[in-house]
């Protein structure tokens, strides 16, 4: 998932891409949708330093 933005929110887009192709989405509904995913995501992503620390932490297990 992509959200291309600018300072004209009117003409964000996001794309979301798989195995069958990519889809491109802009209507109002749909970028408020993708808005808060992303806003979601960013609150429950560990920070730099907590992912480089987790991240060795499970390479040690191997």
């Amino acid at each position: 998932m992509l959200i291309a933005g600018g300072p004209v929110e009117q003409l964000d887009t996001v794309l979301l891409d798989s195995a069958h192709g990519g889809v491109f989405l802009d209507a109002e509904a749909q970028l408020s949708r993708y808005r808060r995913v992303i806003n979601d995501v960013e609150r429950a992503a560990l920070g730099v330093v907590e992912s480089r620390d987790f991240v060795h932490r499970l390479a040690q297990r191997t």
